[in-house]
């Protein structure tokens, strides 16, 4: 069953601090908490872009995404980033969100420690460097223009 698209937004946010309060574990390594927020995030719908990449500092909050199902690529990707920024256990300056063209789209995607890719295989954490020729880095987004949340 795919929560995202049977659940309404209570229960959908109920989920996501679930999965916030299981990454706390101290006995997860980075890349386990990692896998576990691409595995969470990988069945969200991706429909038309409802988050501008250009304008980082409109966008939605991660209640407001779940609230108005605005799902899409950047969705994915910015609900991931704002996960793992609540998360005590994740460095937040290894943290990165790029714009990246491939052969079917342009779209953001979280870096993590310049290793580990999310949102690019759905559902699986993948190396960063290996992929490089996959695709190609057309800006780096800034986190100082990215919303805040706590």
């Amino acid at each position: 069953m795919n929560i995202w698209l049977t659940y309404k937004p209570d229960a959908l946010i109920s989920e996501w601090r679930d999965l916030r309060k299981e990454i706390e574990d101290p006995s997860l390594s980075e890349l386990e908490i990692l896998e576990k927020v691409e595995h969470h995030f990988a069945m969200m719908p991706r429909g038309s872009r409802n988050i501008d990449y250009y304008t980082p500092k409109n966008w939605q909050s991660p209640w407001e995404i779940i609230h108005h199902k605005l799902y899409c690529n950047n969705a994915v990707t910015l609900m991931q980033y704002y996960t793992l920024v609540l998360c005590p256990n994740i460095d937040k300056d290894k943290i990165q969100i790029y714009l990246i063209e491939d052969n079917q789209d342009e779209y953001v995607v979280l870096v993590y420690d310049n290793k580990y890719l999310l949102n690019y295989f759905f559902g699986t954490v993948i190396d960063f460097q290996k992929n490089r020729s996959l695709f190609k880095i057309n800006q780096t987004i800034l986190k100082d223009e990215i919303p805040k949340i706590t």
